[in-house]
């Protein structure tokens, strides 16, 4: 039997204020504190009664103290944790690019890029997670599809995805479609040749309510133009929209369309960006038919730079405005995030950005952070927003990447509906806002997905390994604490340099033993093979670890364990 190990630090910085009721559901073995709606009283650290924002307080394993954290803390849900795709090849790198999550059962499709760092194709590849985490590929994922551009996005449009070709030497450029159920199914494949190009890459991906699929990207031929292609069912060129299936416009050298979406009534939005006569944002709007709607914006579009508001200053991002990623809410209004810059401001540095236009394209917000002024605003971030996340009530959240260090790392922030930063938000705190060290090479966020529940869904790449996580607040259900094992014996608790673990059944094969921060950051590793039937573990060298409650996580093929213990 192979076991892992994992433990798991809950540091006194980690709980929203919440009205809680503990009460105890035994479910694989774990004891769950949970939310109680209808009591409504303040919490008093130390009387031994886990109450609103309390961490711990008189929990067995805990100390008499407790700590209330600051409203609105995102952490990685302990039972979780950060799962990485590794592949058998140690050269052979990973990084997820889409999800499609299914919001009734919590599930989620998942497409990877493998590739060689030495090398510039990719394999691409289909997989499965089920609600608790578990990741599922197809036998064909590292063998189809061999021959893509490992530096693109992977599309996902209904049960389909889409990889750019390499295109190199006598290989094939354009696009193929394959199924997500089986990356070895290919649906179509188009060629620069079938729309009167030279080369075209797809950056985004939508359908309509009839089912038609729509594309979005670039094409080149003397001078960069979006293009925008409507597919039948069965993958034939719409030749309804604008008689041949494509349409391709310019605003100005190498226009790109990065985002494509579908408003109530049918009309076609479509946003991007230029890089002259300015490197400027575009929003624009057609007609089912492909043609421009000139009901919409300036006559059909809108070319725009990102703006910010901070309490005593304005900014237009006017050096940059690049688009990477847009929602469509309910109200048909827009909104749109990417990067921008503007020389007068935190010297020139490109920061993560959204603007928002109406239905009808005016402009209606921009990013405001109100409650900081210029000098110490949570804005003075260095990096990019790859994806746009909406909640419901059409607040949302910006994810990408942030440099803080000498890498980037994770950035994620959190607006309101008209624009404005939420300062309650904090994805870790005591550090620097809006950025996250997930590993010692670079971090990013490609993608983002919202459980019913609340719960966020992460991926990306970290370090050149894919990684998926889900993310939760503790005002929804509170981590996984558990009390005590009957299968697990640990001592000391409090433990000072060591830890002793008996089993109740004996364990075989190899053992794999982490430590974790509540982020799934990993601050300790151990391996070690263990003999036939072996009853016992002693861990070593924890002197280092700080004071804090940590949860042992054990876990086998059959069944996961957790037991909670406080590192004196």
């Amino acid at each position: 039997m192979r076991i892992k190990i994992f433990v798991w630090n809950l540091k006194p910085t980690i709980m929203k204020k919440a009205l809680l009721l503990l009460f105890f559901v035994s479910c694989n073995q774990l004891i769950v504190a949970q939310i109680n709606p209808f009591k409504n009283t303040a919490s008093t650290c130390g009387n031994g009664i886990v109450e609103a924002g309390e961490q711990c307080d008189g929990t067995p394993g805990c100390t008499s103290g407790c700590s209330l954290i600051p409203a609105g803390t995102y952490f990685v849900e302990p039972s979780y944790g950060i799962k990485y795709i590794v592949n058998a090849d140690t050269a052979l790198k990973s990084s997820n690019r889409s999800i499609k999550l299914n919001t009734v059962n919590n599930q989620f499709d998942l497409i990877t890029n493998r590739h060689f760092l030495s090398a510039n194709f990719s394999f691409a590849g289909c997989g499965f997670v089920d609600v608790n985490g578990s990741n599922f590929y197809s036998s064909s994922s590292n063998v189809a599809g061999g021959s893509l551009n490992k530096n693109f996005p992977l599309p996902i449009v209904g049960d389909y995805y889409v990889g750019n070709l390499l295109g190199e030497g006598i290989n094939l450029k354009g696009i193929e479609i394959r199924s997500l159920d089986n990356a070895e199914f290919l649906m179509a494949t188009i060629i620069p040749f079938d729309i009167g190009e030279n080369d075209f890459d797809i950056f985004a991906a939508t359908t309509q309510a009839d089912g038609k699929i729509l594309l979005a990207g670039r094409c080149i031929l003397s001078q960069g133009r979006m293009i925008i292609i409507r597919l039948n069912t069965d993958y034939t060129f719409d030749t309804t929209f604008n008689s041949t299936g494509y349409v391709k416009l310019a605003f100005g050298s190498d226009c790109q369309a990065r985002a494509i979406g579908v408003q109530s009534e049918g009309k076609i939005i479509v946003a991007g960006h230029r890089t002259s006569p300015g490197s400027q944002g575009i929003v624009a709007r057609l007609n089912t038919n492909g043609t421009l709607d000139t009901t919409f914006g300036d006559n059909g579009s809108k070319v725009f730079n990102y703006e910010i508001n901070t309490q005593n200053n304005y900014f237009l991002l006017s050096t940059s405005s690049e688009v990477y990623s847009m929602f469509i809410a309910s109200s048909d209004n827009i909104y749109l995030c990417g990067a921008g810059s503007t020389a007068n401001l935190w010297n020139g540095k490109q920061i993560p950005a959204f603007r928002g236009f109406t239905a009808s394209g005016a402009d209606w917000i921009s990013m405001s952070d109100l409650t900081h002024t210029t000098e110490t605003s949570l804005f003075n971030v260095d990096g990019s927003a790859y994806k746009i996340l909406p909640t419901p009530n059409e607040s949302f959240y910006l994810g990408g990447f942030s440099i803080a260090t000498n890498n980037k790392g994770l950035y994620l922030q959190k607006f309101n509906s008209v624009g404005n930063v939420d300062t309650n938000f904090n994805f870790k705190t005591a550090t620097t806002q809006g950025f996250y060290d997930l590993s010692p090479g670079d971090d990013v966020i490609f993608d983002m997905a919202m459980q019913t529940d609340g719960k966020i869904i992460l991926v990306g790449e970290s370090d050149n390994k894919g990684f998926y996580t889900r993310l939760m607040d503790s005002s929804l259900a509170i981590a996984s604490f558990e009390s005590k094992n009957k299968d697990i014996t640990l001592w000391p608790n409090p433990v000072l340099n060591s830890i002793n673990l008996k089993f109740e059944n004996y364990i075989n094969g190899p053992t794999e033993i982490s430590i974790v921060d509540i982020f799934g950051k990993e601050v300790y590793h151990y391996s070690n093979p263990i003999s036939n039937s072996q009853e016992s573990i002693t861990l070593n060298d924890l002197e280092k670890l700080s004071k804090g409650v940590y949860i042992l996580r054990i876990s086998s093929d059959s069944k996961i364990q957790n037991v909670k213990f406080v590192k004196q």
